[in-house]
């Protein structure tokens, strides 16, 4: 089902008085089918230690960015870091840092609101917010940082928007997406939808697919397929036989994409109402 407490586009924009969004045709033939799994539940030995440990290292954190103290920062990240995007070597990001305290010499900083979560590997997942003052105005970052099991920042990254995924067209959201690839995703939303078309699933579907809306992936501790793009499927039908350009769309249903492992999922229902999830991979 759609998350509620993500931004979902409306597909029939028309019925609001607004142009219907743009749809994205077709892509190359549908792929042999392929079996079908359940989802797998995750599990994680990460304890309340490594979450009090991860507090810990968010404290010398922040500490280190009032102190402009670049090395300290230094010894705080582990050898190879994703830092905003990129993947740097602590050296170059503790670099960063120092060029950036010497361009702005009265930075300071302050955290609130961090909740840590277990990880894959022994790692803790941290979203905080982080207020940045620089020439006396101040601003808020959802930020994101994970800690790994050795007590080193192995992430360090703004969180995602919920709208991150979408296009933009004359100044009006463009429903199927972006071709924005943000790590440690590996599929843009534009990207996913082709794919989408492309797979055993949708050459199954009772009736072509029309319009898509987007809901965009974020960021979890432990990556699922519930954190990965949604979409709402349609088709298109002629709404009346003496207008042709009029058309209705009908609900087909709702395909999830998760980026990082490039795999669609989607619900079947069974008749005591319960429900299980199947894959494939794109």
């Amino acid at each position: 089902m759609p998350r509620g407490s993500r931004l979902v586009l409306a597909v029939l924009l028309t019925a609001c008085g607004r142009p219907s969004p743009a749809i994205v045709e077709d892509a190359a033939p549908a792929a042999p089918p392929t079996p079908t799994t359940t989802v797998p539940s995750a599990t994680s030995s990460t304890t309340t230690g490594a979450a009090t440990d991860a507090r810990s290292v968010i404290e010398q954190w922040n500490r280190a960015h009032n102190e402009h103290d670049a090395d300290k920062l230094a010894a705080l990240y582990a050898p190879k870091v994703l830092f905003y995007g990129a993947t740097l070597s602590k050296a170059d990001c503790a670099k960063k840092k120092g060029q950036a305290f010497a361009a702005t010499p009265d930075y300071a900083q302050s955290t609130r609101d961090a909740k840590p979560e277990p990880a894959e590997a022994g790692r803790t997942f941290v979203r905080l917010v982080k207020s940045s003052t620089s020439k006396g105005k101040s601003k808020d970052y959802p930020t994101i940082l994970v800690v790994d099991a050795s007590g080193h920042i192995a992430e360090e990254s703004d969180d995602l928007p919920e709208d991150w995924c979408l296009g933009e067209r004359d100044g009006m959201v463009y429903a199927p997406g972006n071709d924005r690839v943000i790590a440690p995703f590996r599929m843009s939303a534009i990207g996913a939808i082709i794919k989408a078309r492309s797979s055993a699933y949708f050459s199954r579907l009772p009736t072509p697919v029309g319009d898509i809306a987007v809901s965009c992936a974020h960021r979890c501790a432990i990556q699922a397929h519930d954190c990965g793009f949604s979409f709402t499927l349609h088709d298109m039908n002629p709404h009346s036989v003496d207008d042709p350009t009029l058309t209705v769309s009908s609900w087909l249903g709702v395909v999830e994409v998760e980026p990082v492992t490039k795999t669609l999922w989607w619900e079947d229902f069974a008749a005591d109402g319960g429900s299980v999830w199947h894959s494939e991979q794109l």
